[in-house]
Order: C-alpha cells, then structure tokens, then sequence
C-alpha cells in the first residue's frame, strides 16, 4: 500500500498534498518536501513549515479519504450523528477520540472499515470543532 499524506502549510494556513520528500538515511528525519496547491502549484518547504498528516486509507460517506487530524461524524446505526470524533494515529492504527454526548463519557475506540464516517472538518482549518470532541 502507498502512504498517502496531506501537510497543513502553516503559513499559507491551509491543506496541501504532500508529492516528494527528502530523507536523511542515516537519522530518517524528513529534511525537505514539496506540497502541491488547490491549483497544482508545487511548493518546496521545510518540515518545521508544515503538519504532516498520515491517511487512515477510509474514506467518508462521500467517498472523501480520512486523515489524522481530521473530525469525523460516525453515521453507522447505534451511534449518535451528534458525537463528533477526532481521528488520531495511533502507533500502527487510527483511532477515534471524543465524548459521547448520551453518556457524557469521552473515550477512544479503534476505526473500522464496518462503521460509516462523515468528515466534518480537520483540527487545523476547524479548531472550533475541538470543543465538540471534549465539551
């Protein structure tokens, strides 16, 4: 499998696809990349330029793939519309975080291919929607 992952460009304060990235063979740290635009415009940059995010390889209701960082909605039956989840990576999995708003509790849970998710926005261009994972 390909290892998709988007950066959220600090200073442009918006989302990006991640196309190439140089490595240090000796240390593995990630020493330059390039990200592409809305309007396929490649853009070098430093890794202290960016947030790097990781696809969880789901993708949402409207077939949008899922990335660390982003708010999702689970709509699989027994499940309420109105807790909303951040996706965290995890180790070697993806994970949800957030509060149930029936039982007050917050939680995590691992994510599966049987439940269906509705991307409602990511931390970086949404962190109002924090409040709804923790209040």
């Amino acid at each position: 499998m390909i290892r998709k992952v988007r950066a959220w460009h600090k200073k442009e304060k918006k989302m990006m696809r991640l196309v190439e990235a140089g490595w240090k063979i000796d240390t593995q740290h990630l020493f330059w990349a390039n990200l592409v635009d809305d309007a396929n415009i490649i853009i070098p940059i430093l890794p202290r330029e960016a947030i790097f995010m990781e696809s969880t390889g789901l993708k949402d209701k409207h077939r949008k793939e899922i990335f660390a960082g982003d708010f999702v909605r689970l709509i699989s039956r027994g499940f309420g519309s109105h807790n909303i989840y951040q996706v965290i990576n995890w180790g070697h999995k993806f994970i949800l975080s957030g509060k149930n708003h029936t039982t007050g509790k917050v939680g995590m849970m691992d994510m599966h291919e049987k439940y269906e998710y509705e991307i409602i926005g990511n931390i970086y261009a949404n962190p109002e929607l924090f409040k709804g994972v923790t209040r």
